[in-house]
C-alpha cells in the first residue's frame, strides 16, 4: 500500500478484489464501526461480530462499490441496518423466554397448545396459499430455505428492493 494512499484509490482497489486494500480499509474503518455498535447494543462481544459481519458484507459487495460516492454513509448503513436486525433478534428471543417462563409458570395445558399450533399452522397455511405466486414464493424461499433478501434477488433476477 502506498503511504498517502487516498480512499478513492482504495476503494477502486477493493472493487477489483485487492485484499491489500480491503485490509487497509479494515484498519482505517474498523475501530469506527465497533465503537459505533459497541455504543448502540452496550455488548463488546455482540459489537465484535457485528464489526466482522459488516467488513464480510463490504467484501461480498465490494463490486458495488462507487468509489466516489460517501463511503462512510455506505459502511455506516451496513452497520446500522446489522444493529437493528441484532436488537429485532435479542427483543425477540427475550420475549420467547419470557412467554416460556410465563408458561411454565401457570402449567399450560399441553394438548391445548398442540391444538393452538395446529390452528395456527393451518390458518398460516391459508393465507399463504392467498398469497399472488411470486410473493408465496418468495415467502416460501425467506422462511422455509432460510435465504437472505439478496440471495433469493439473485436466484429470482430481481432487485433485493423488490424482495
Amino acid at each position: 500500500m502506498k503511504a498517502k494512499e487516498t480512499e478513492k484509490e482504495l476503494l477502486r482497489r477493493l472493487k477489483q478484489g485487492d485484499r491489500e486494500a480491503f485490509d487497509a480499509i479494515y484498519e482505517r474503518w474498523g475501530g469506527y464501526v465497533y465503537n459505533f455498535t459497541c455504543k448502540t447494543l452496550f455488548n463488546k462481544s455482540l459489537a465484535e461480530d457485528i464489526t466482522q459481519f459488516c467488513f464480510m458484507k463490504l467484501w461480498e459487495r465490494r463490486k458495488e462499490i462507487r468509489p466516489d460516492e460517501n463511503f462512510a454513509a455506505y459502511l455506516y448503513v451496513i452497520a446500522r441496518n446489522a444493529v437493528y436486525k441484532e436488537t429485532r433478534r435479542l427483543v425477540t428471543s427475550a420475549n420467547y423466554i419470557d412467554f416460556l417462563t410465563h408458561a411454565s409458570a401457570i402449567g399450560l395445558n399441553s394438548t391445548q397448545e398442540d391444538v393452538n399450533f395446529s390452528l395456527l399452522k393451518s390458518k398460516m397455511a391459508q393465507v399463504i396459499d392467498r398469497l399472488p405466486d411470486s410473493r408465496r414464493l418468495i415467502y416460501l424461499m425467506s422462511s422455509e430455505r432460510h435465504m437472505t433478501n439478496e440471495e433469493i434477488a439473485r436466484e429470482l433476477n430481481i432487485s433485493p428492493k423488490t424482495v
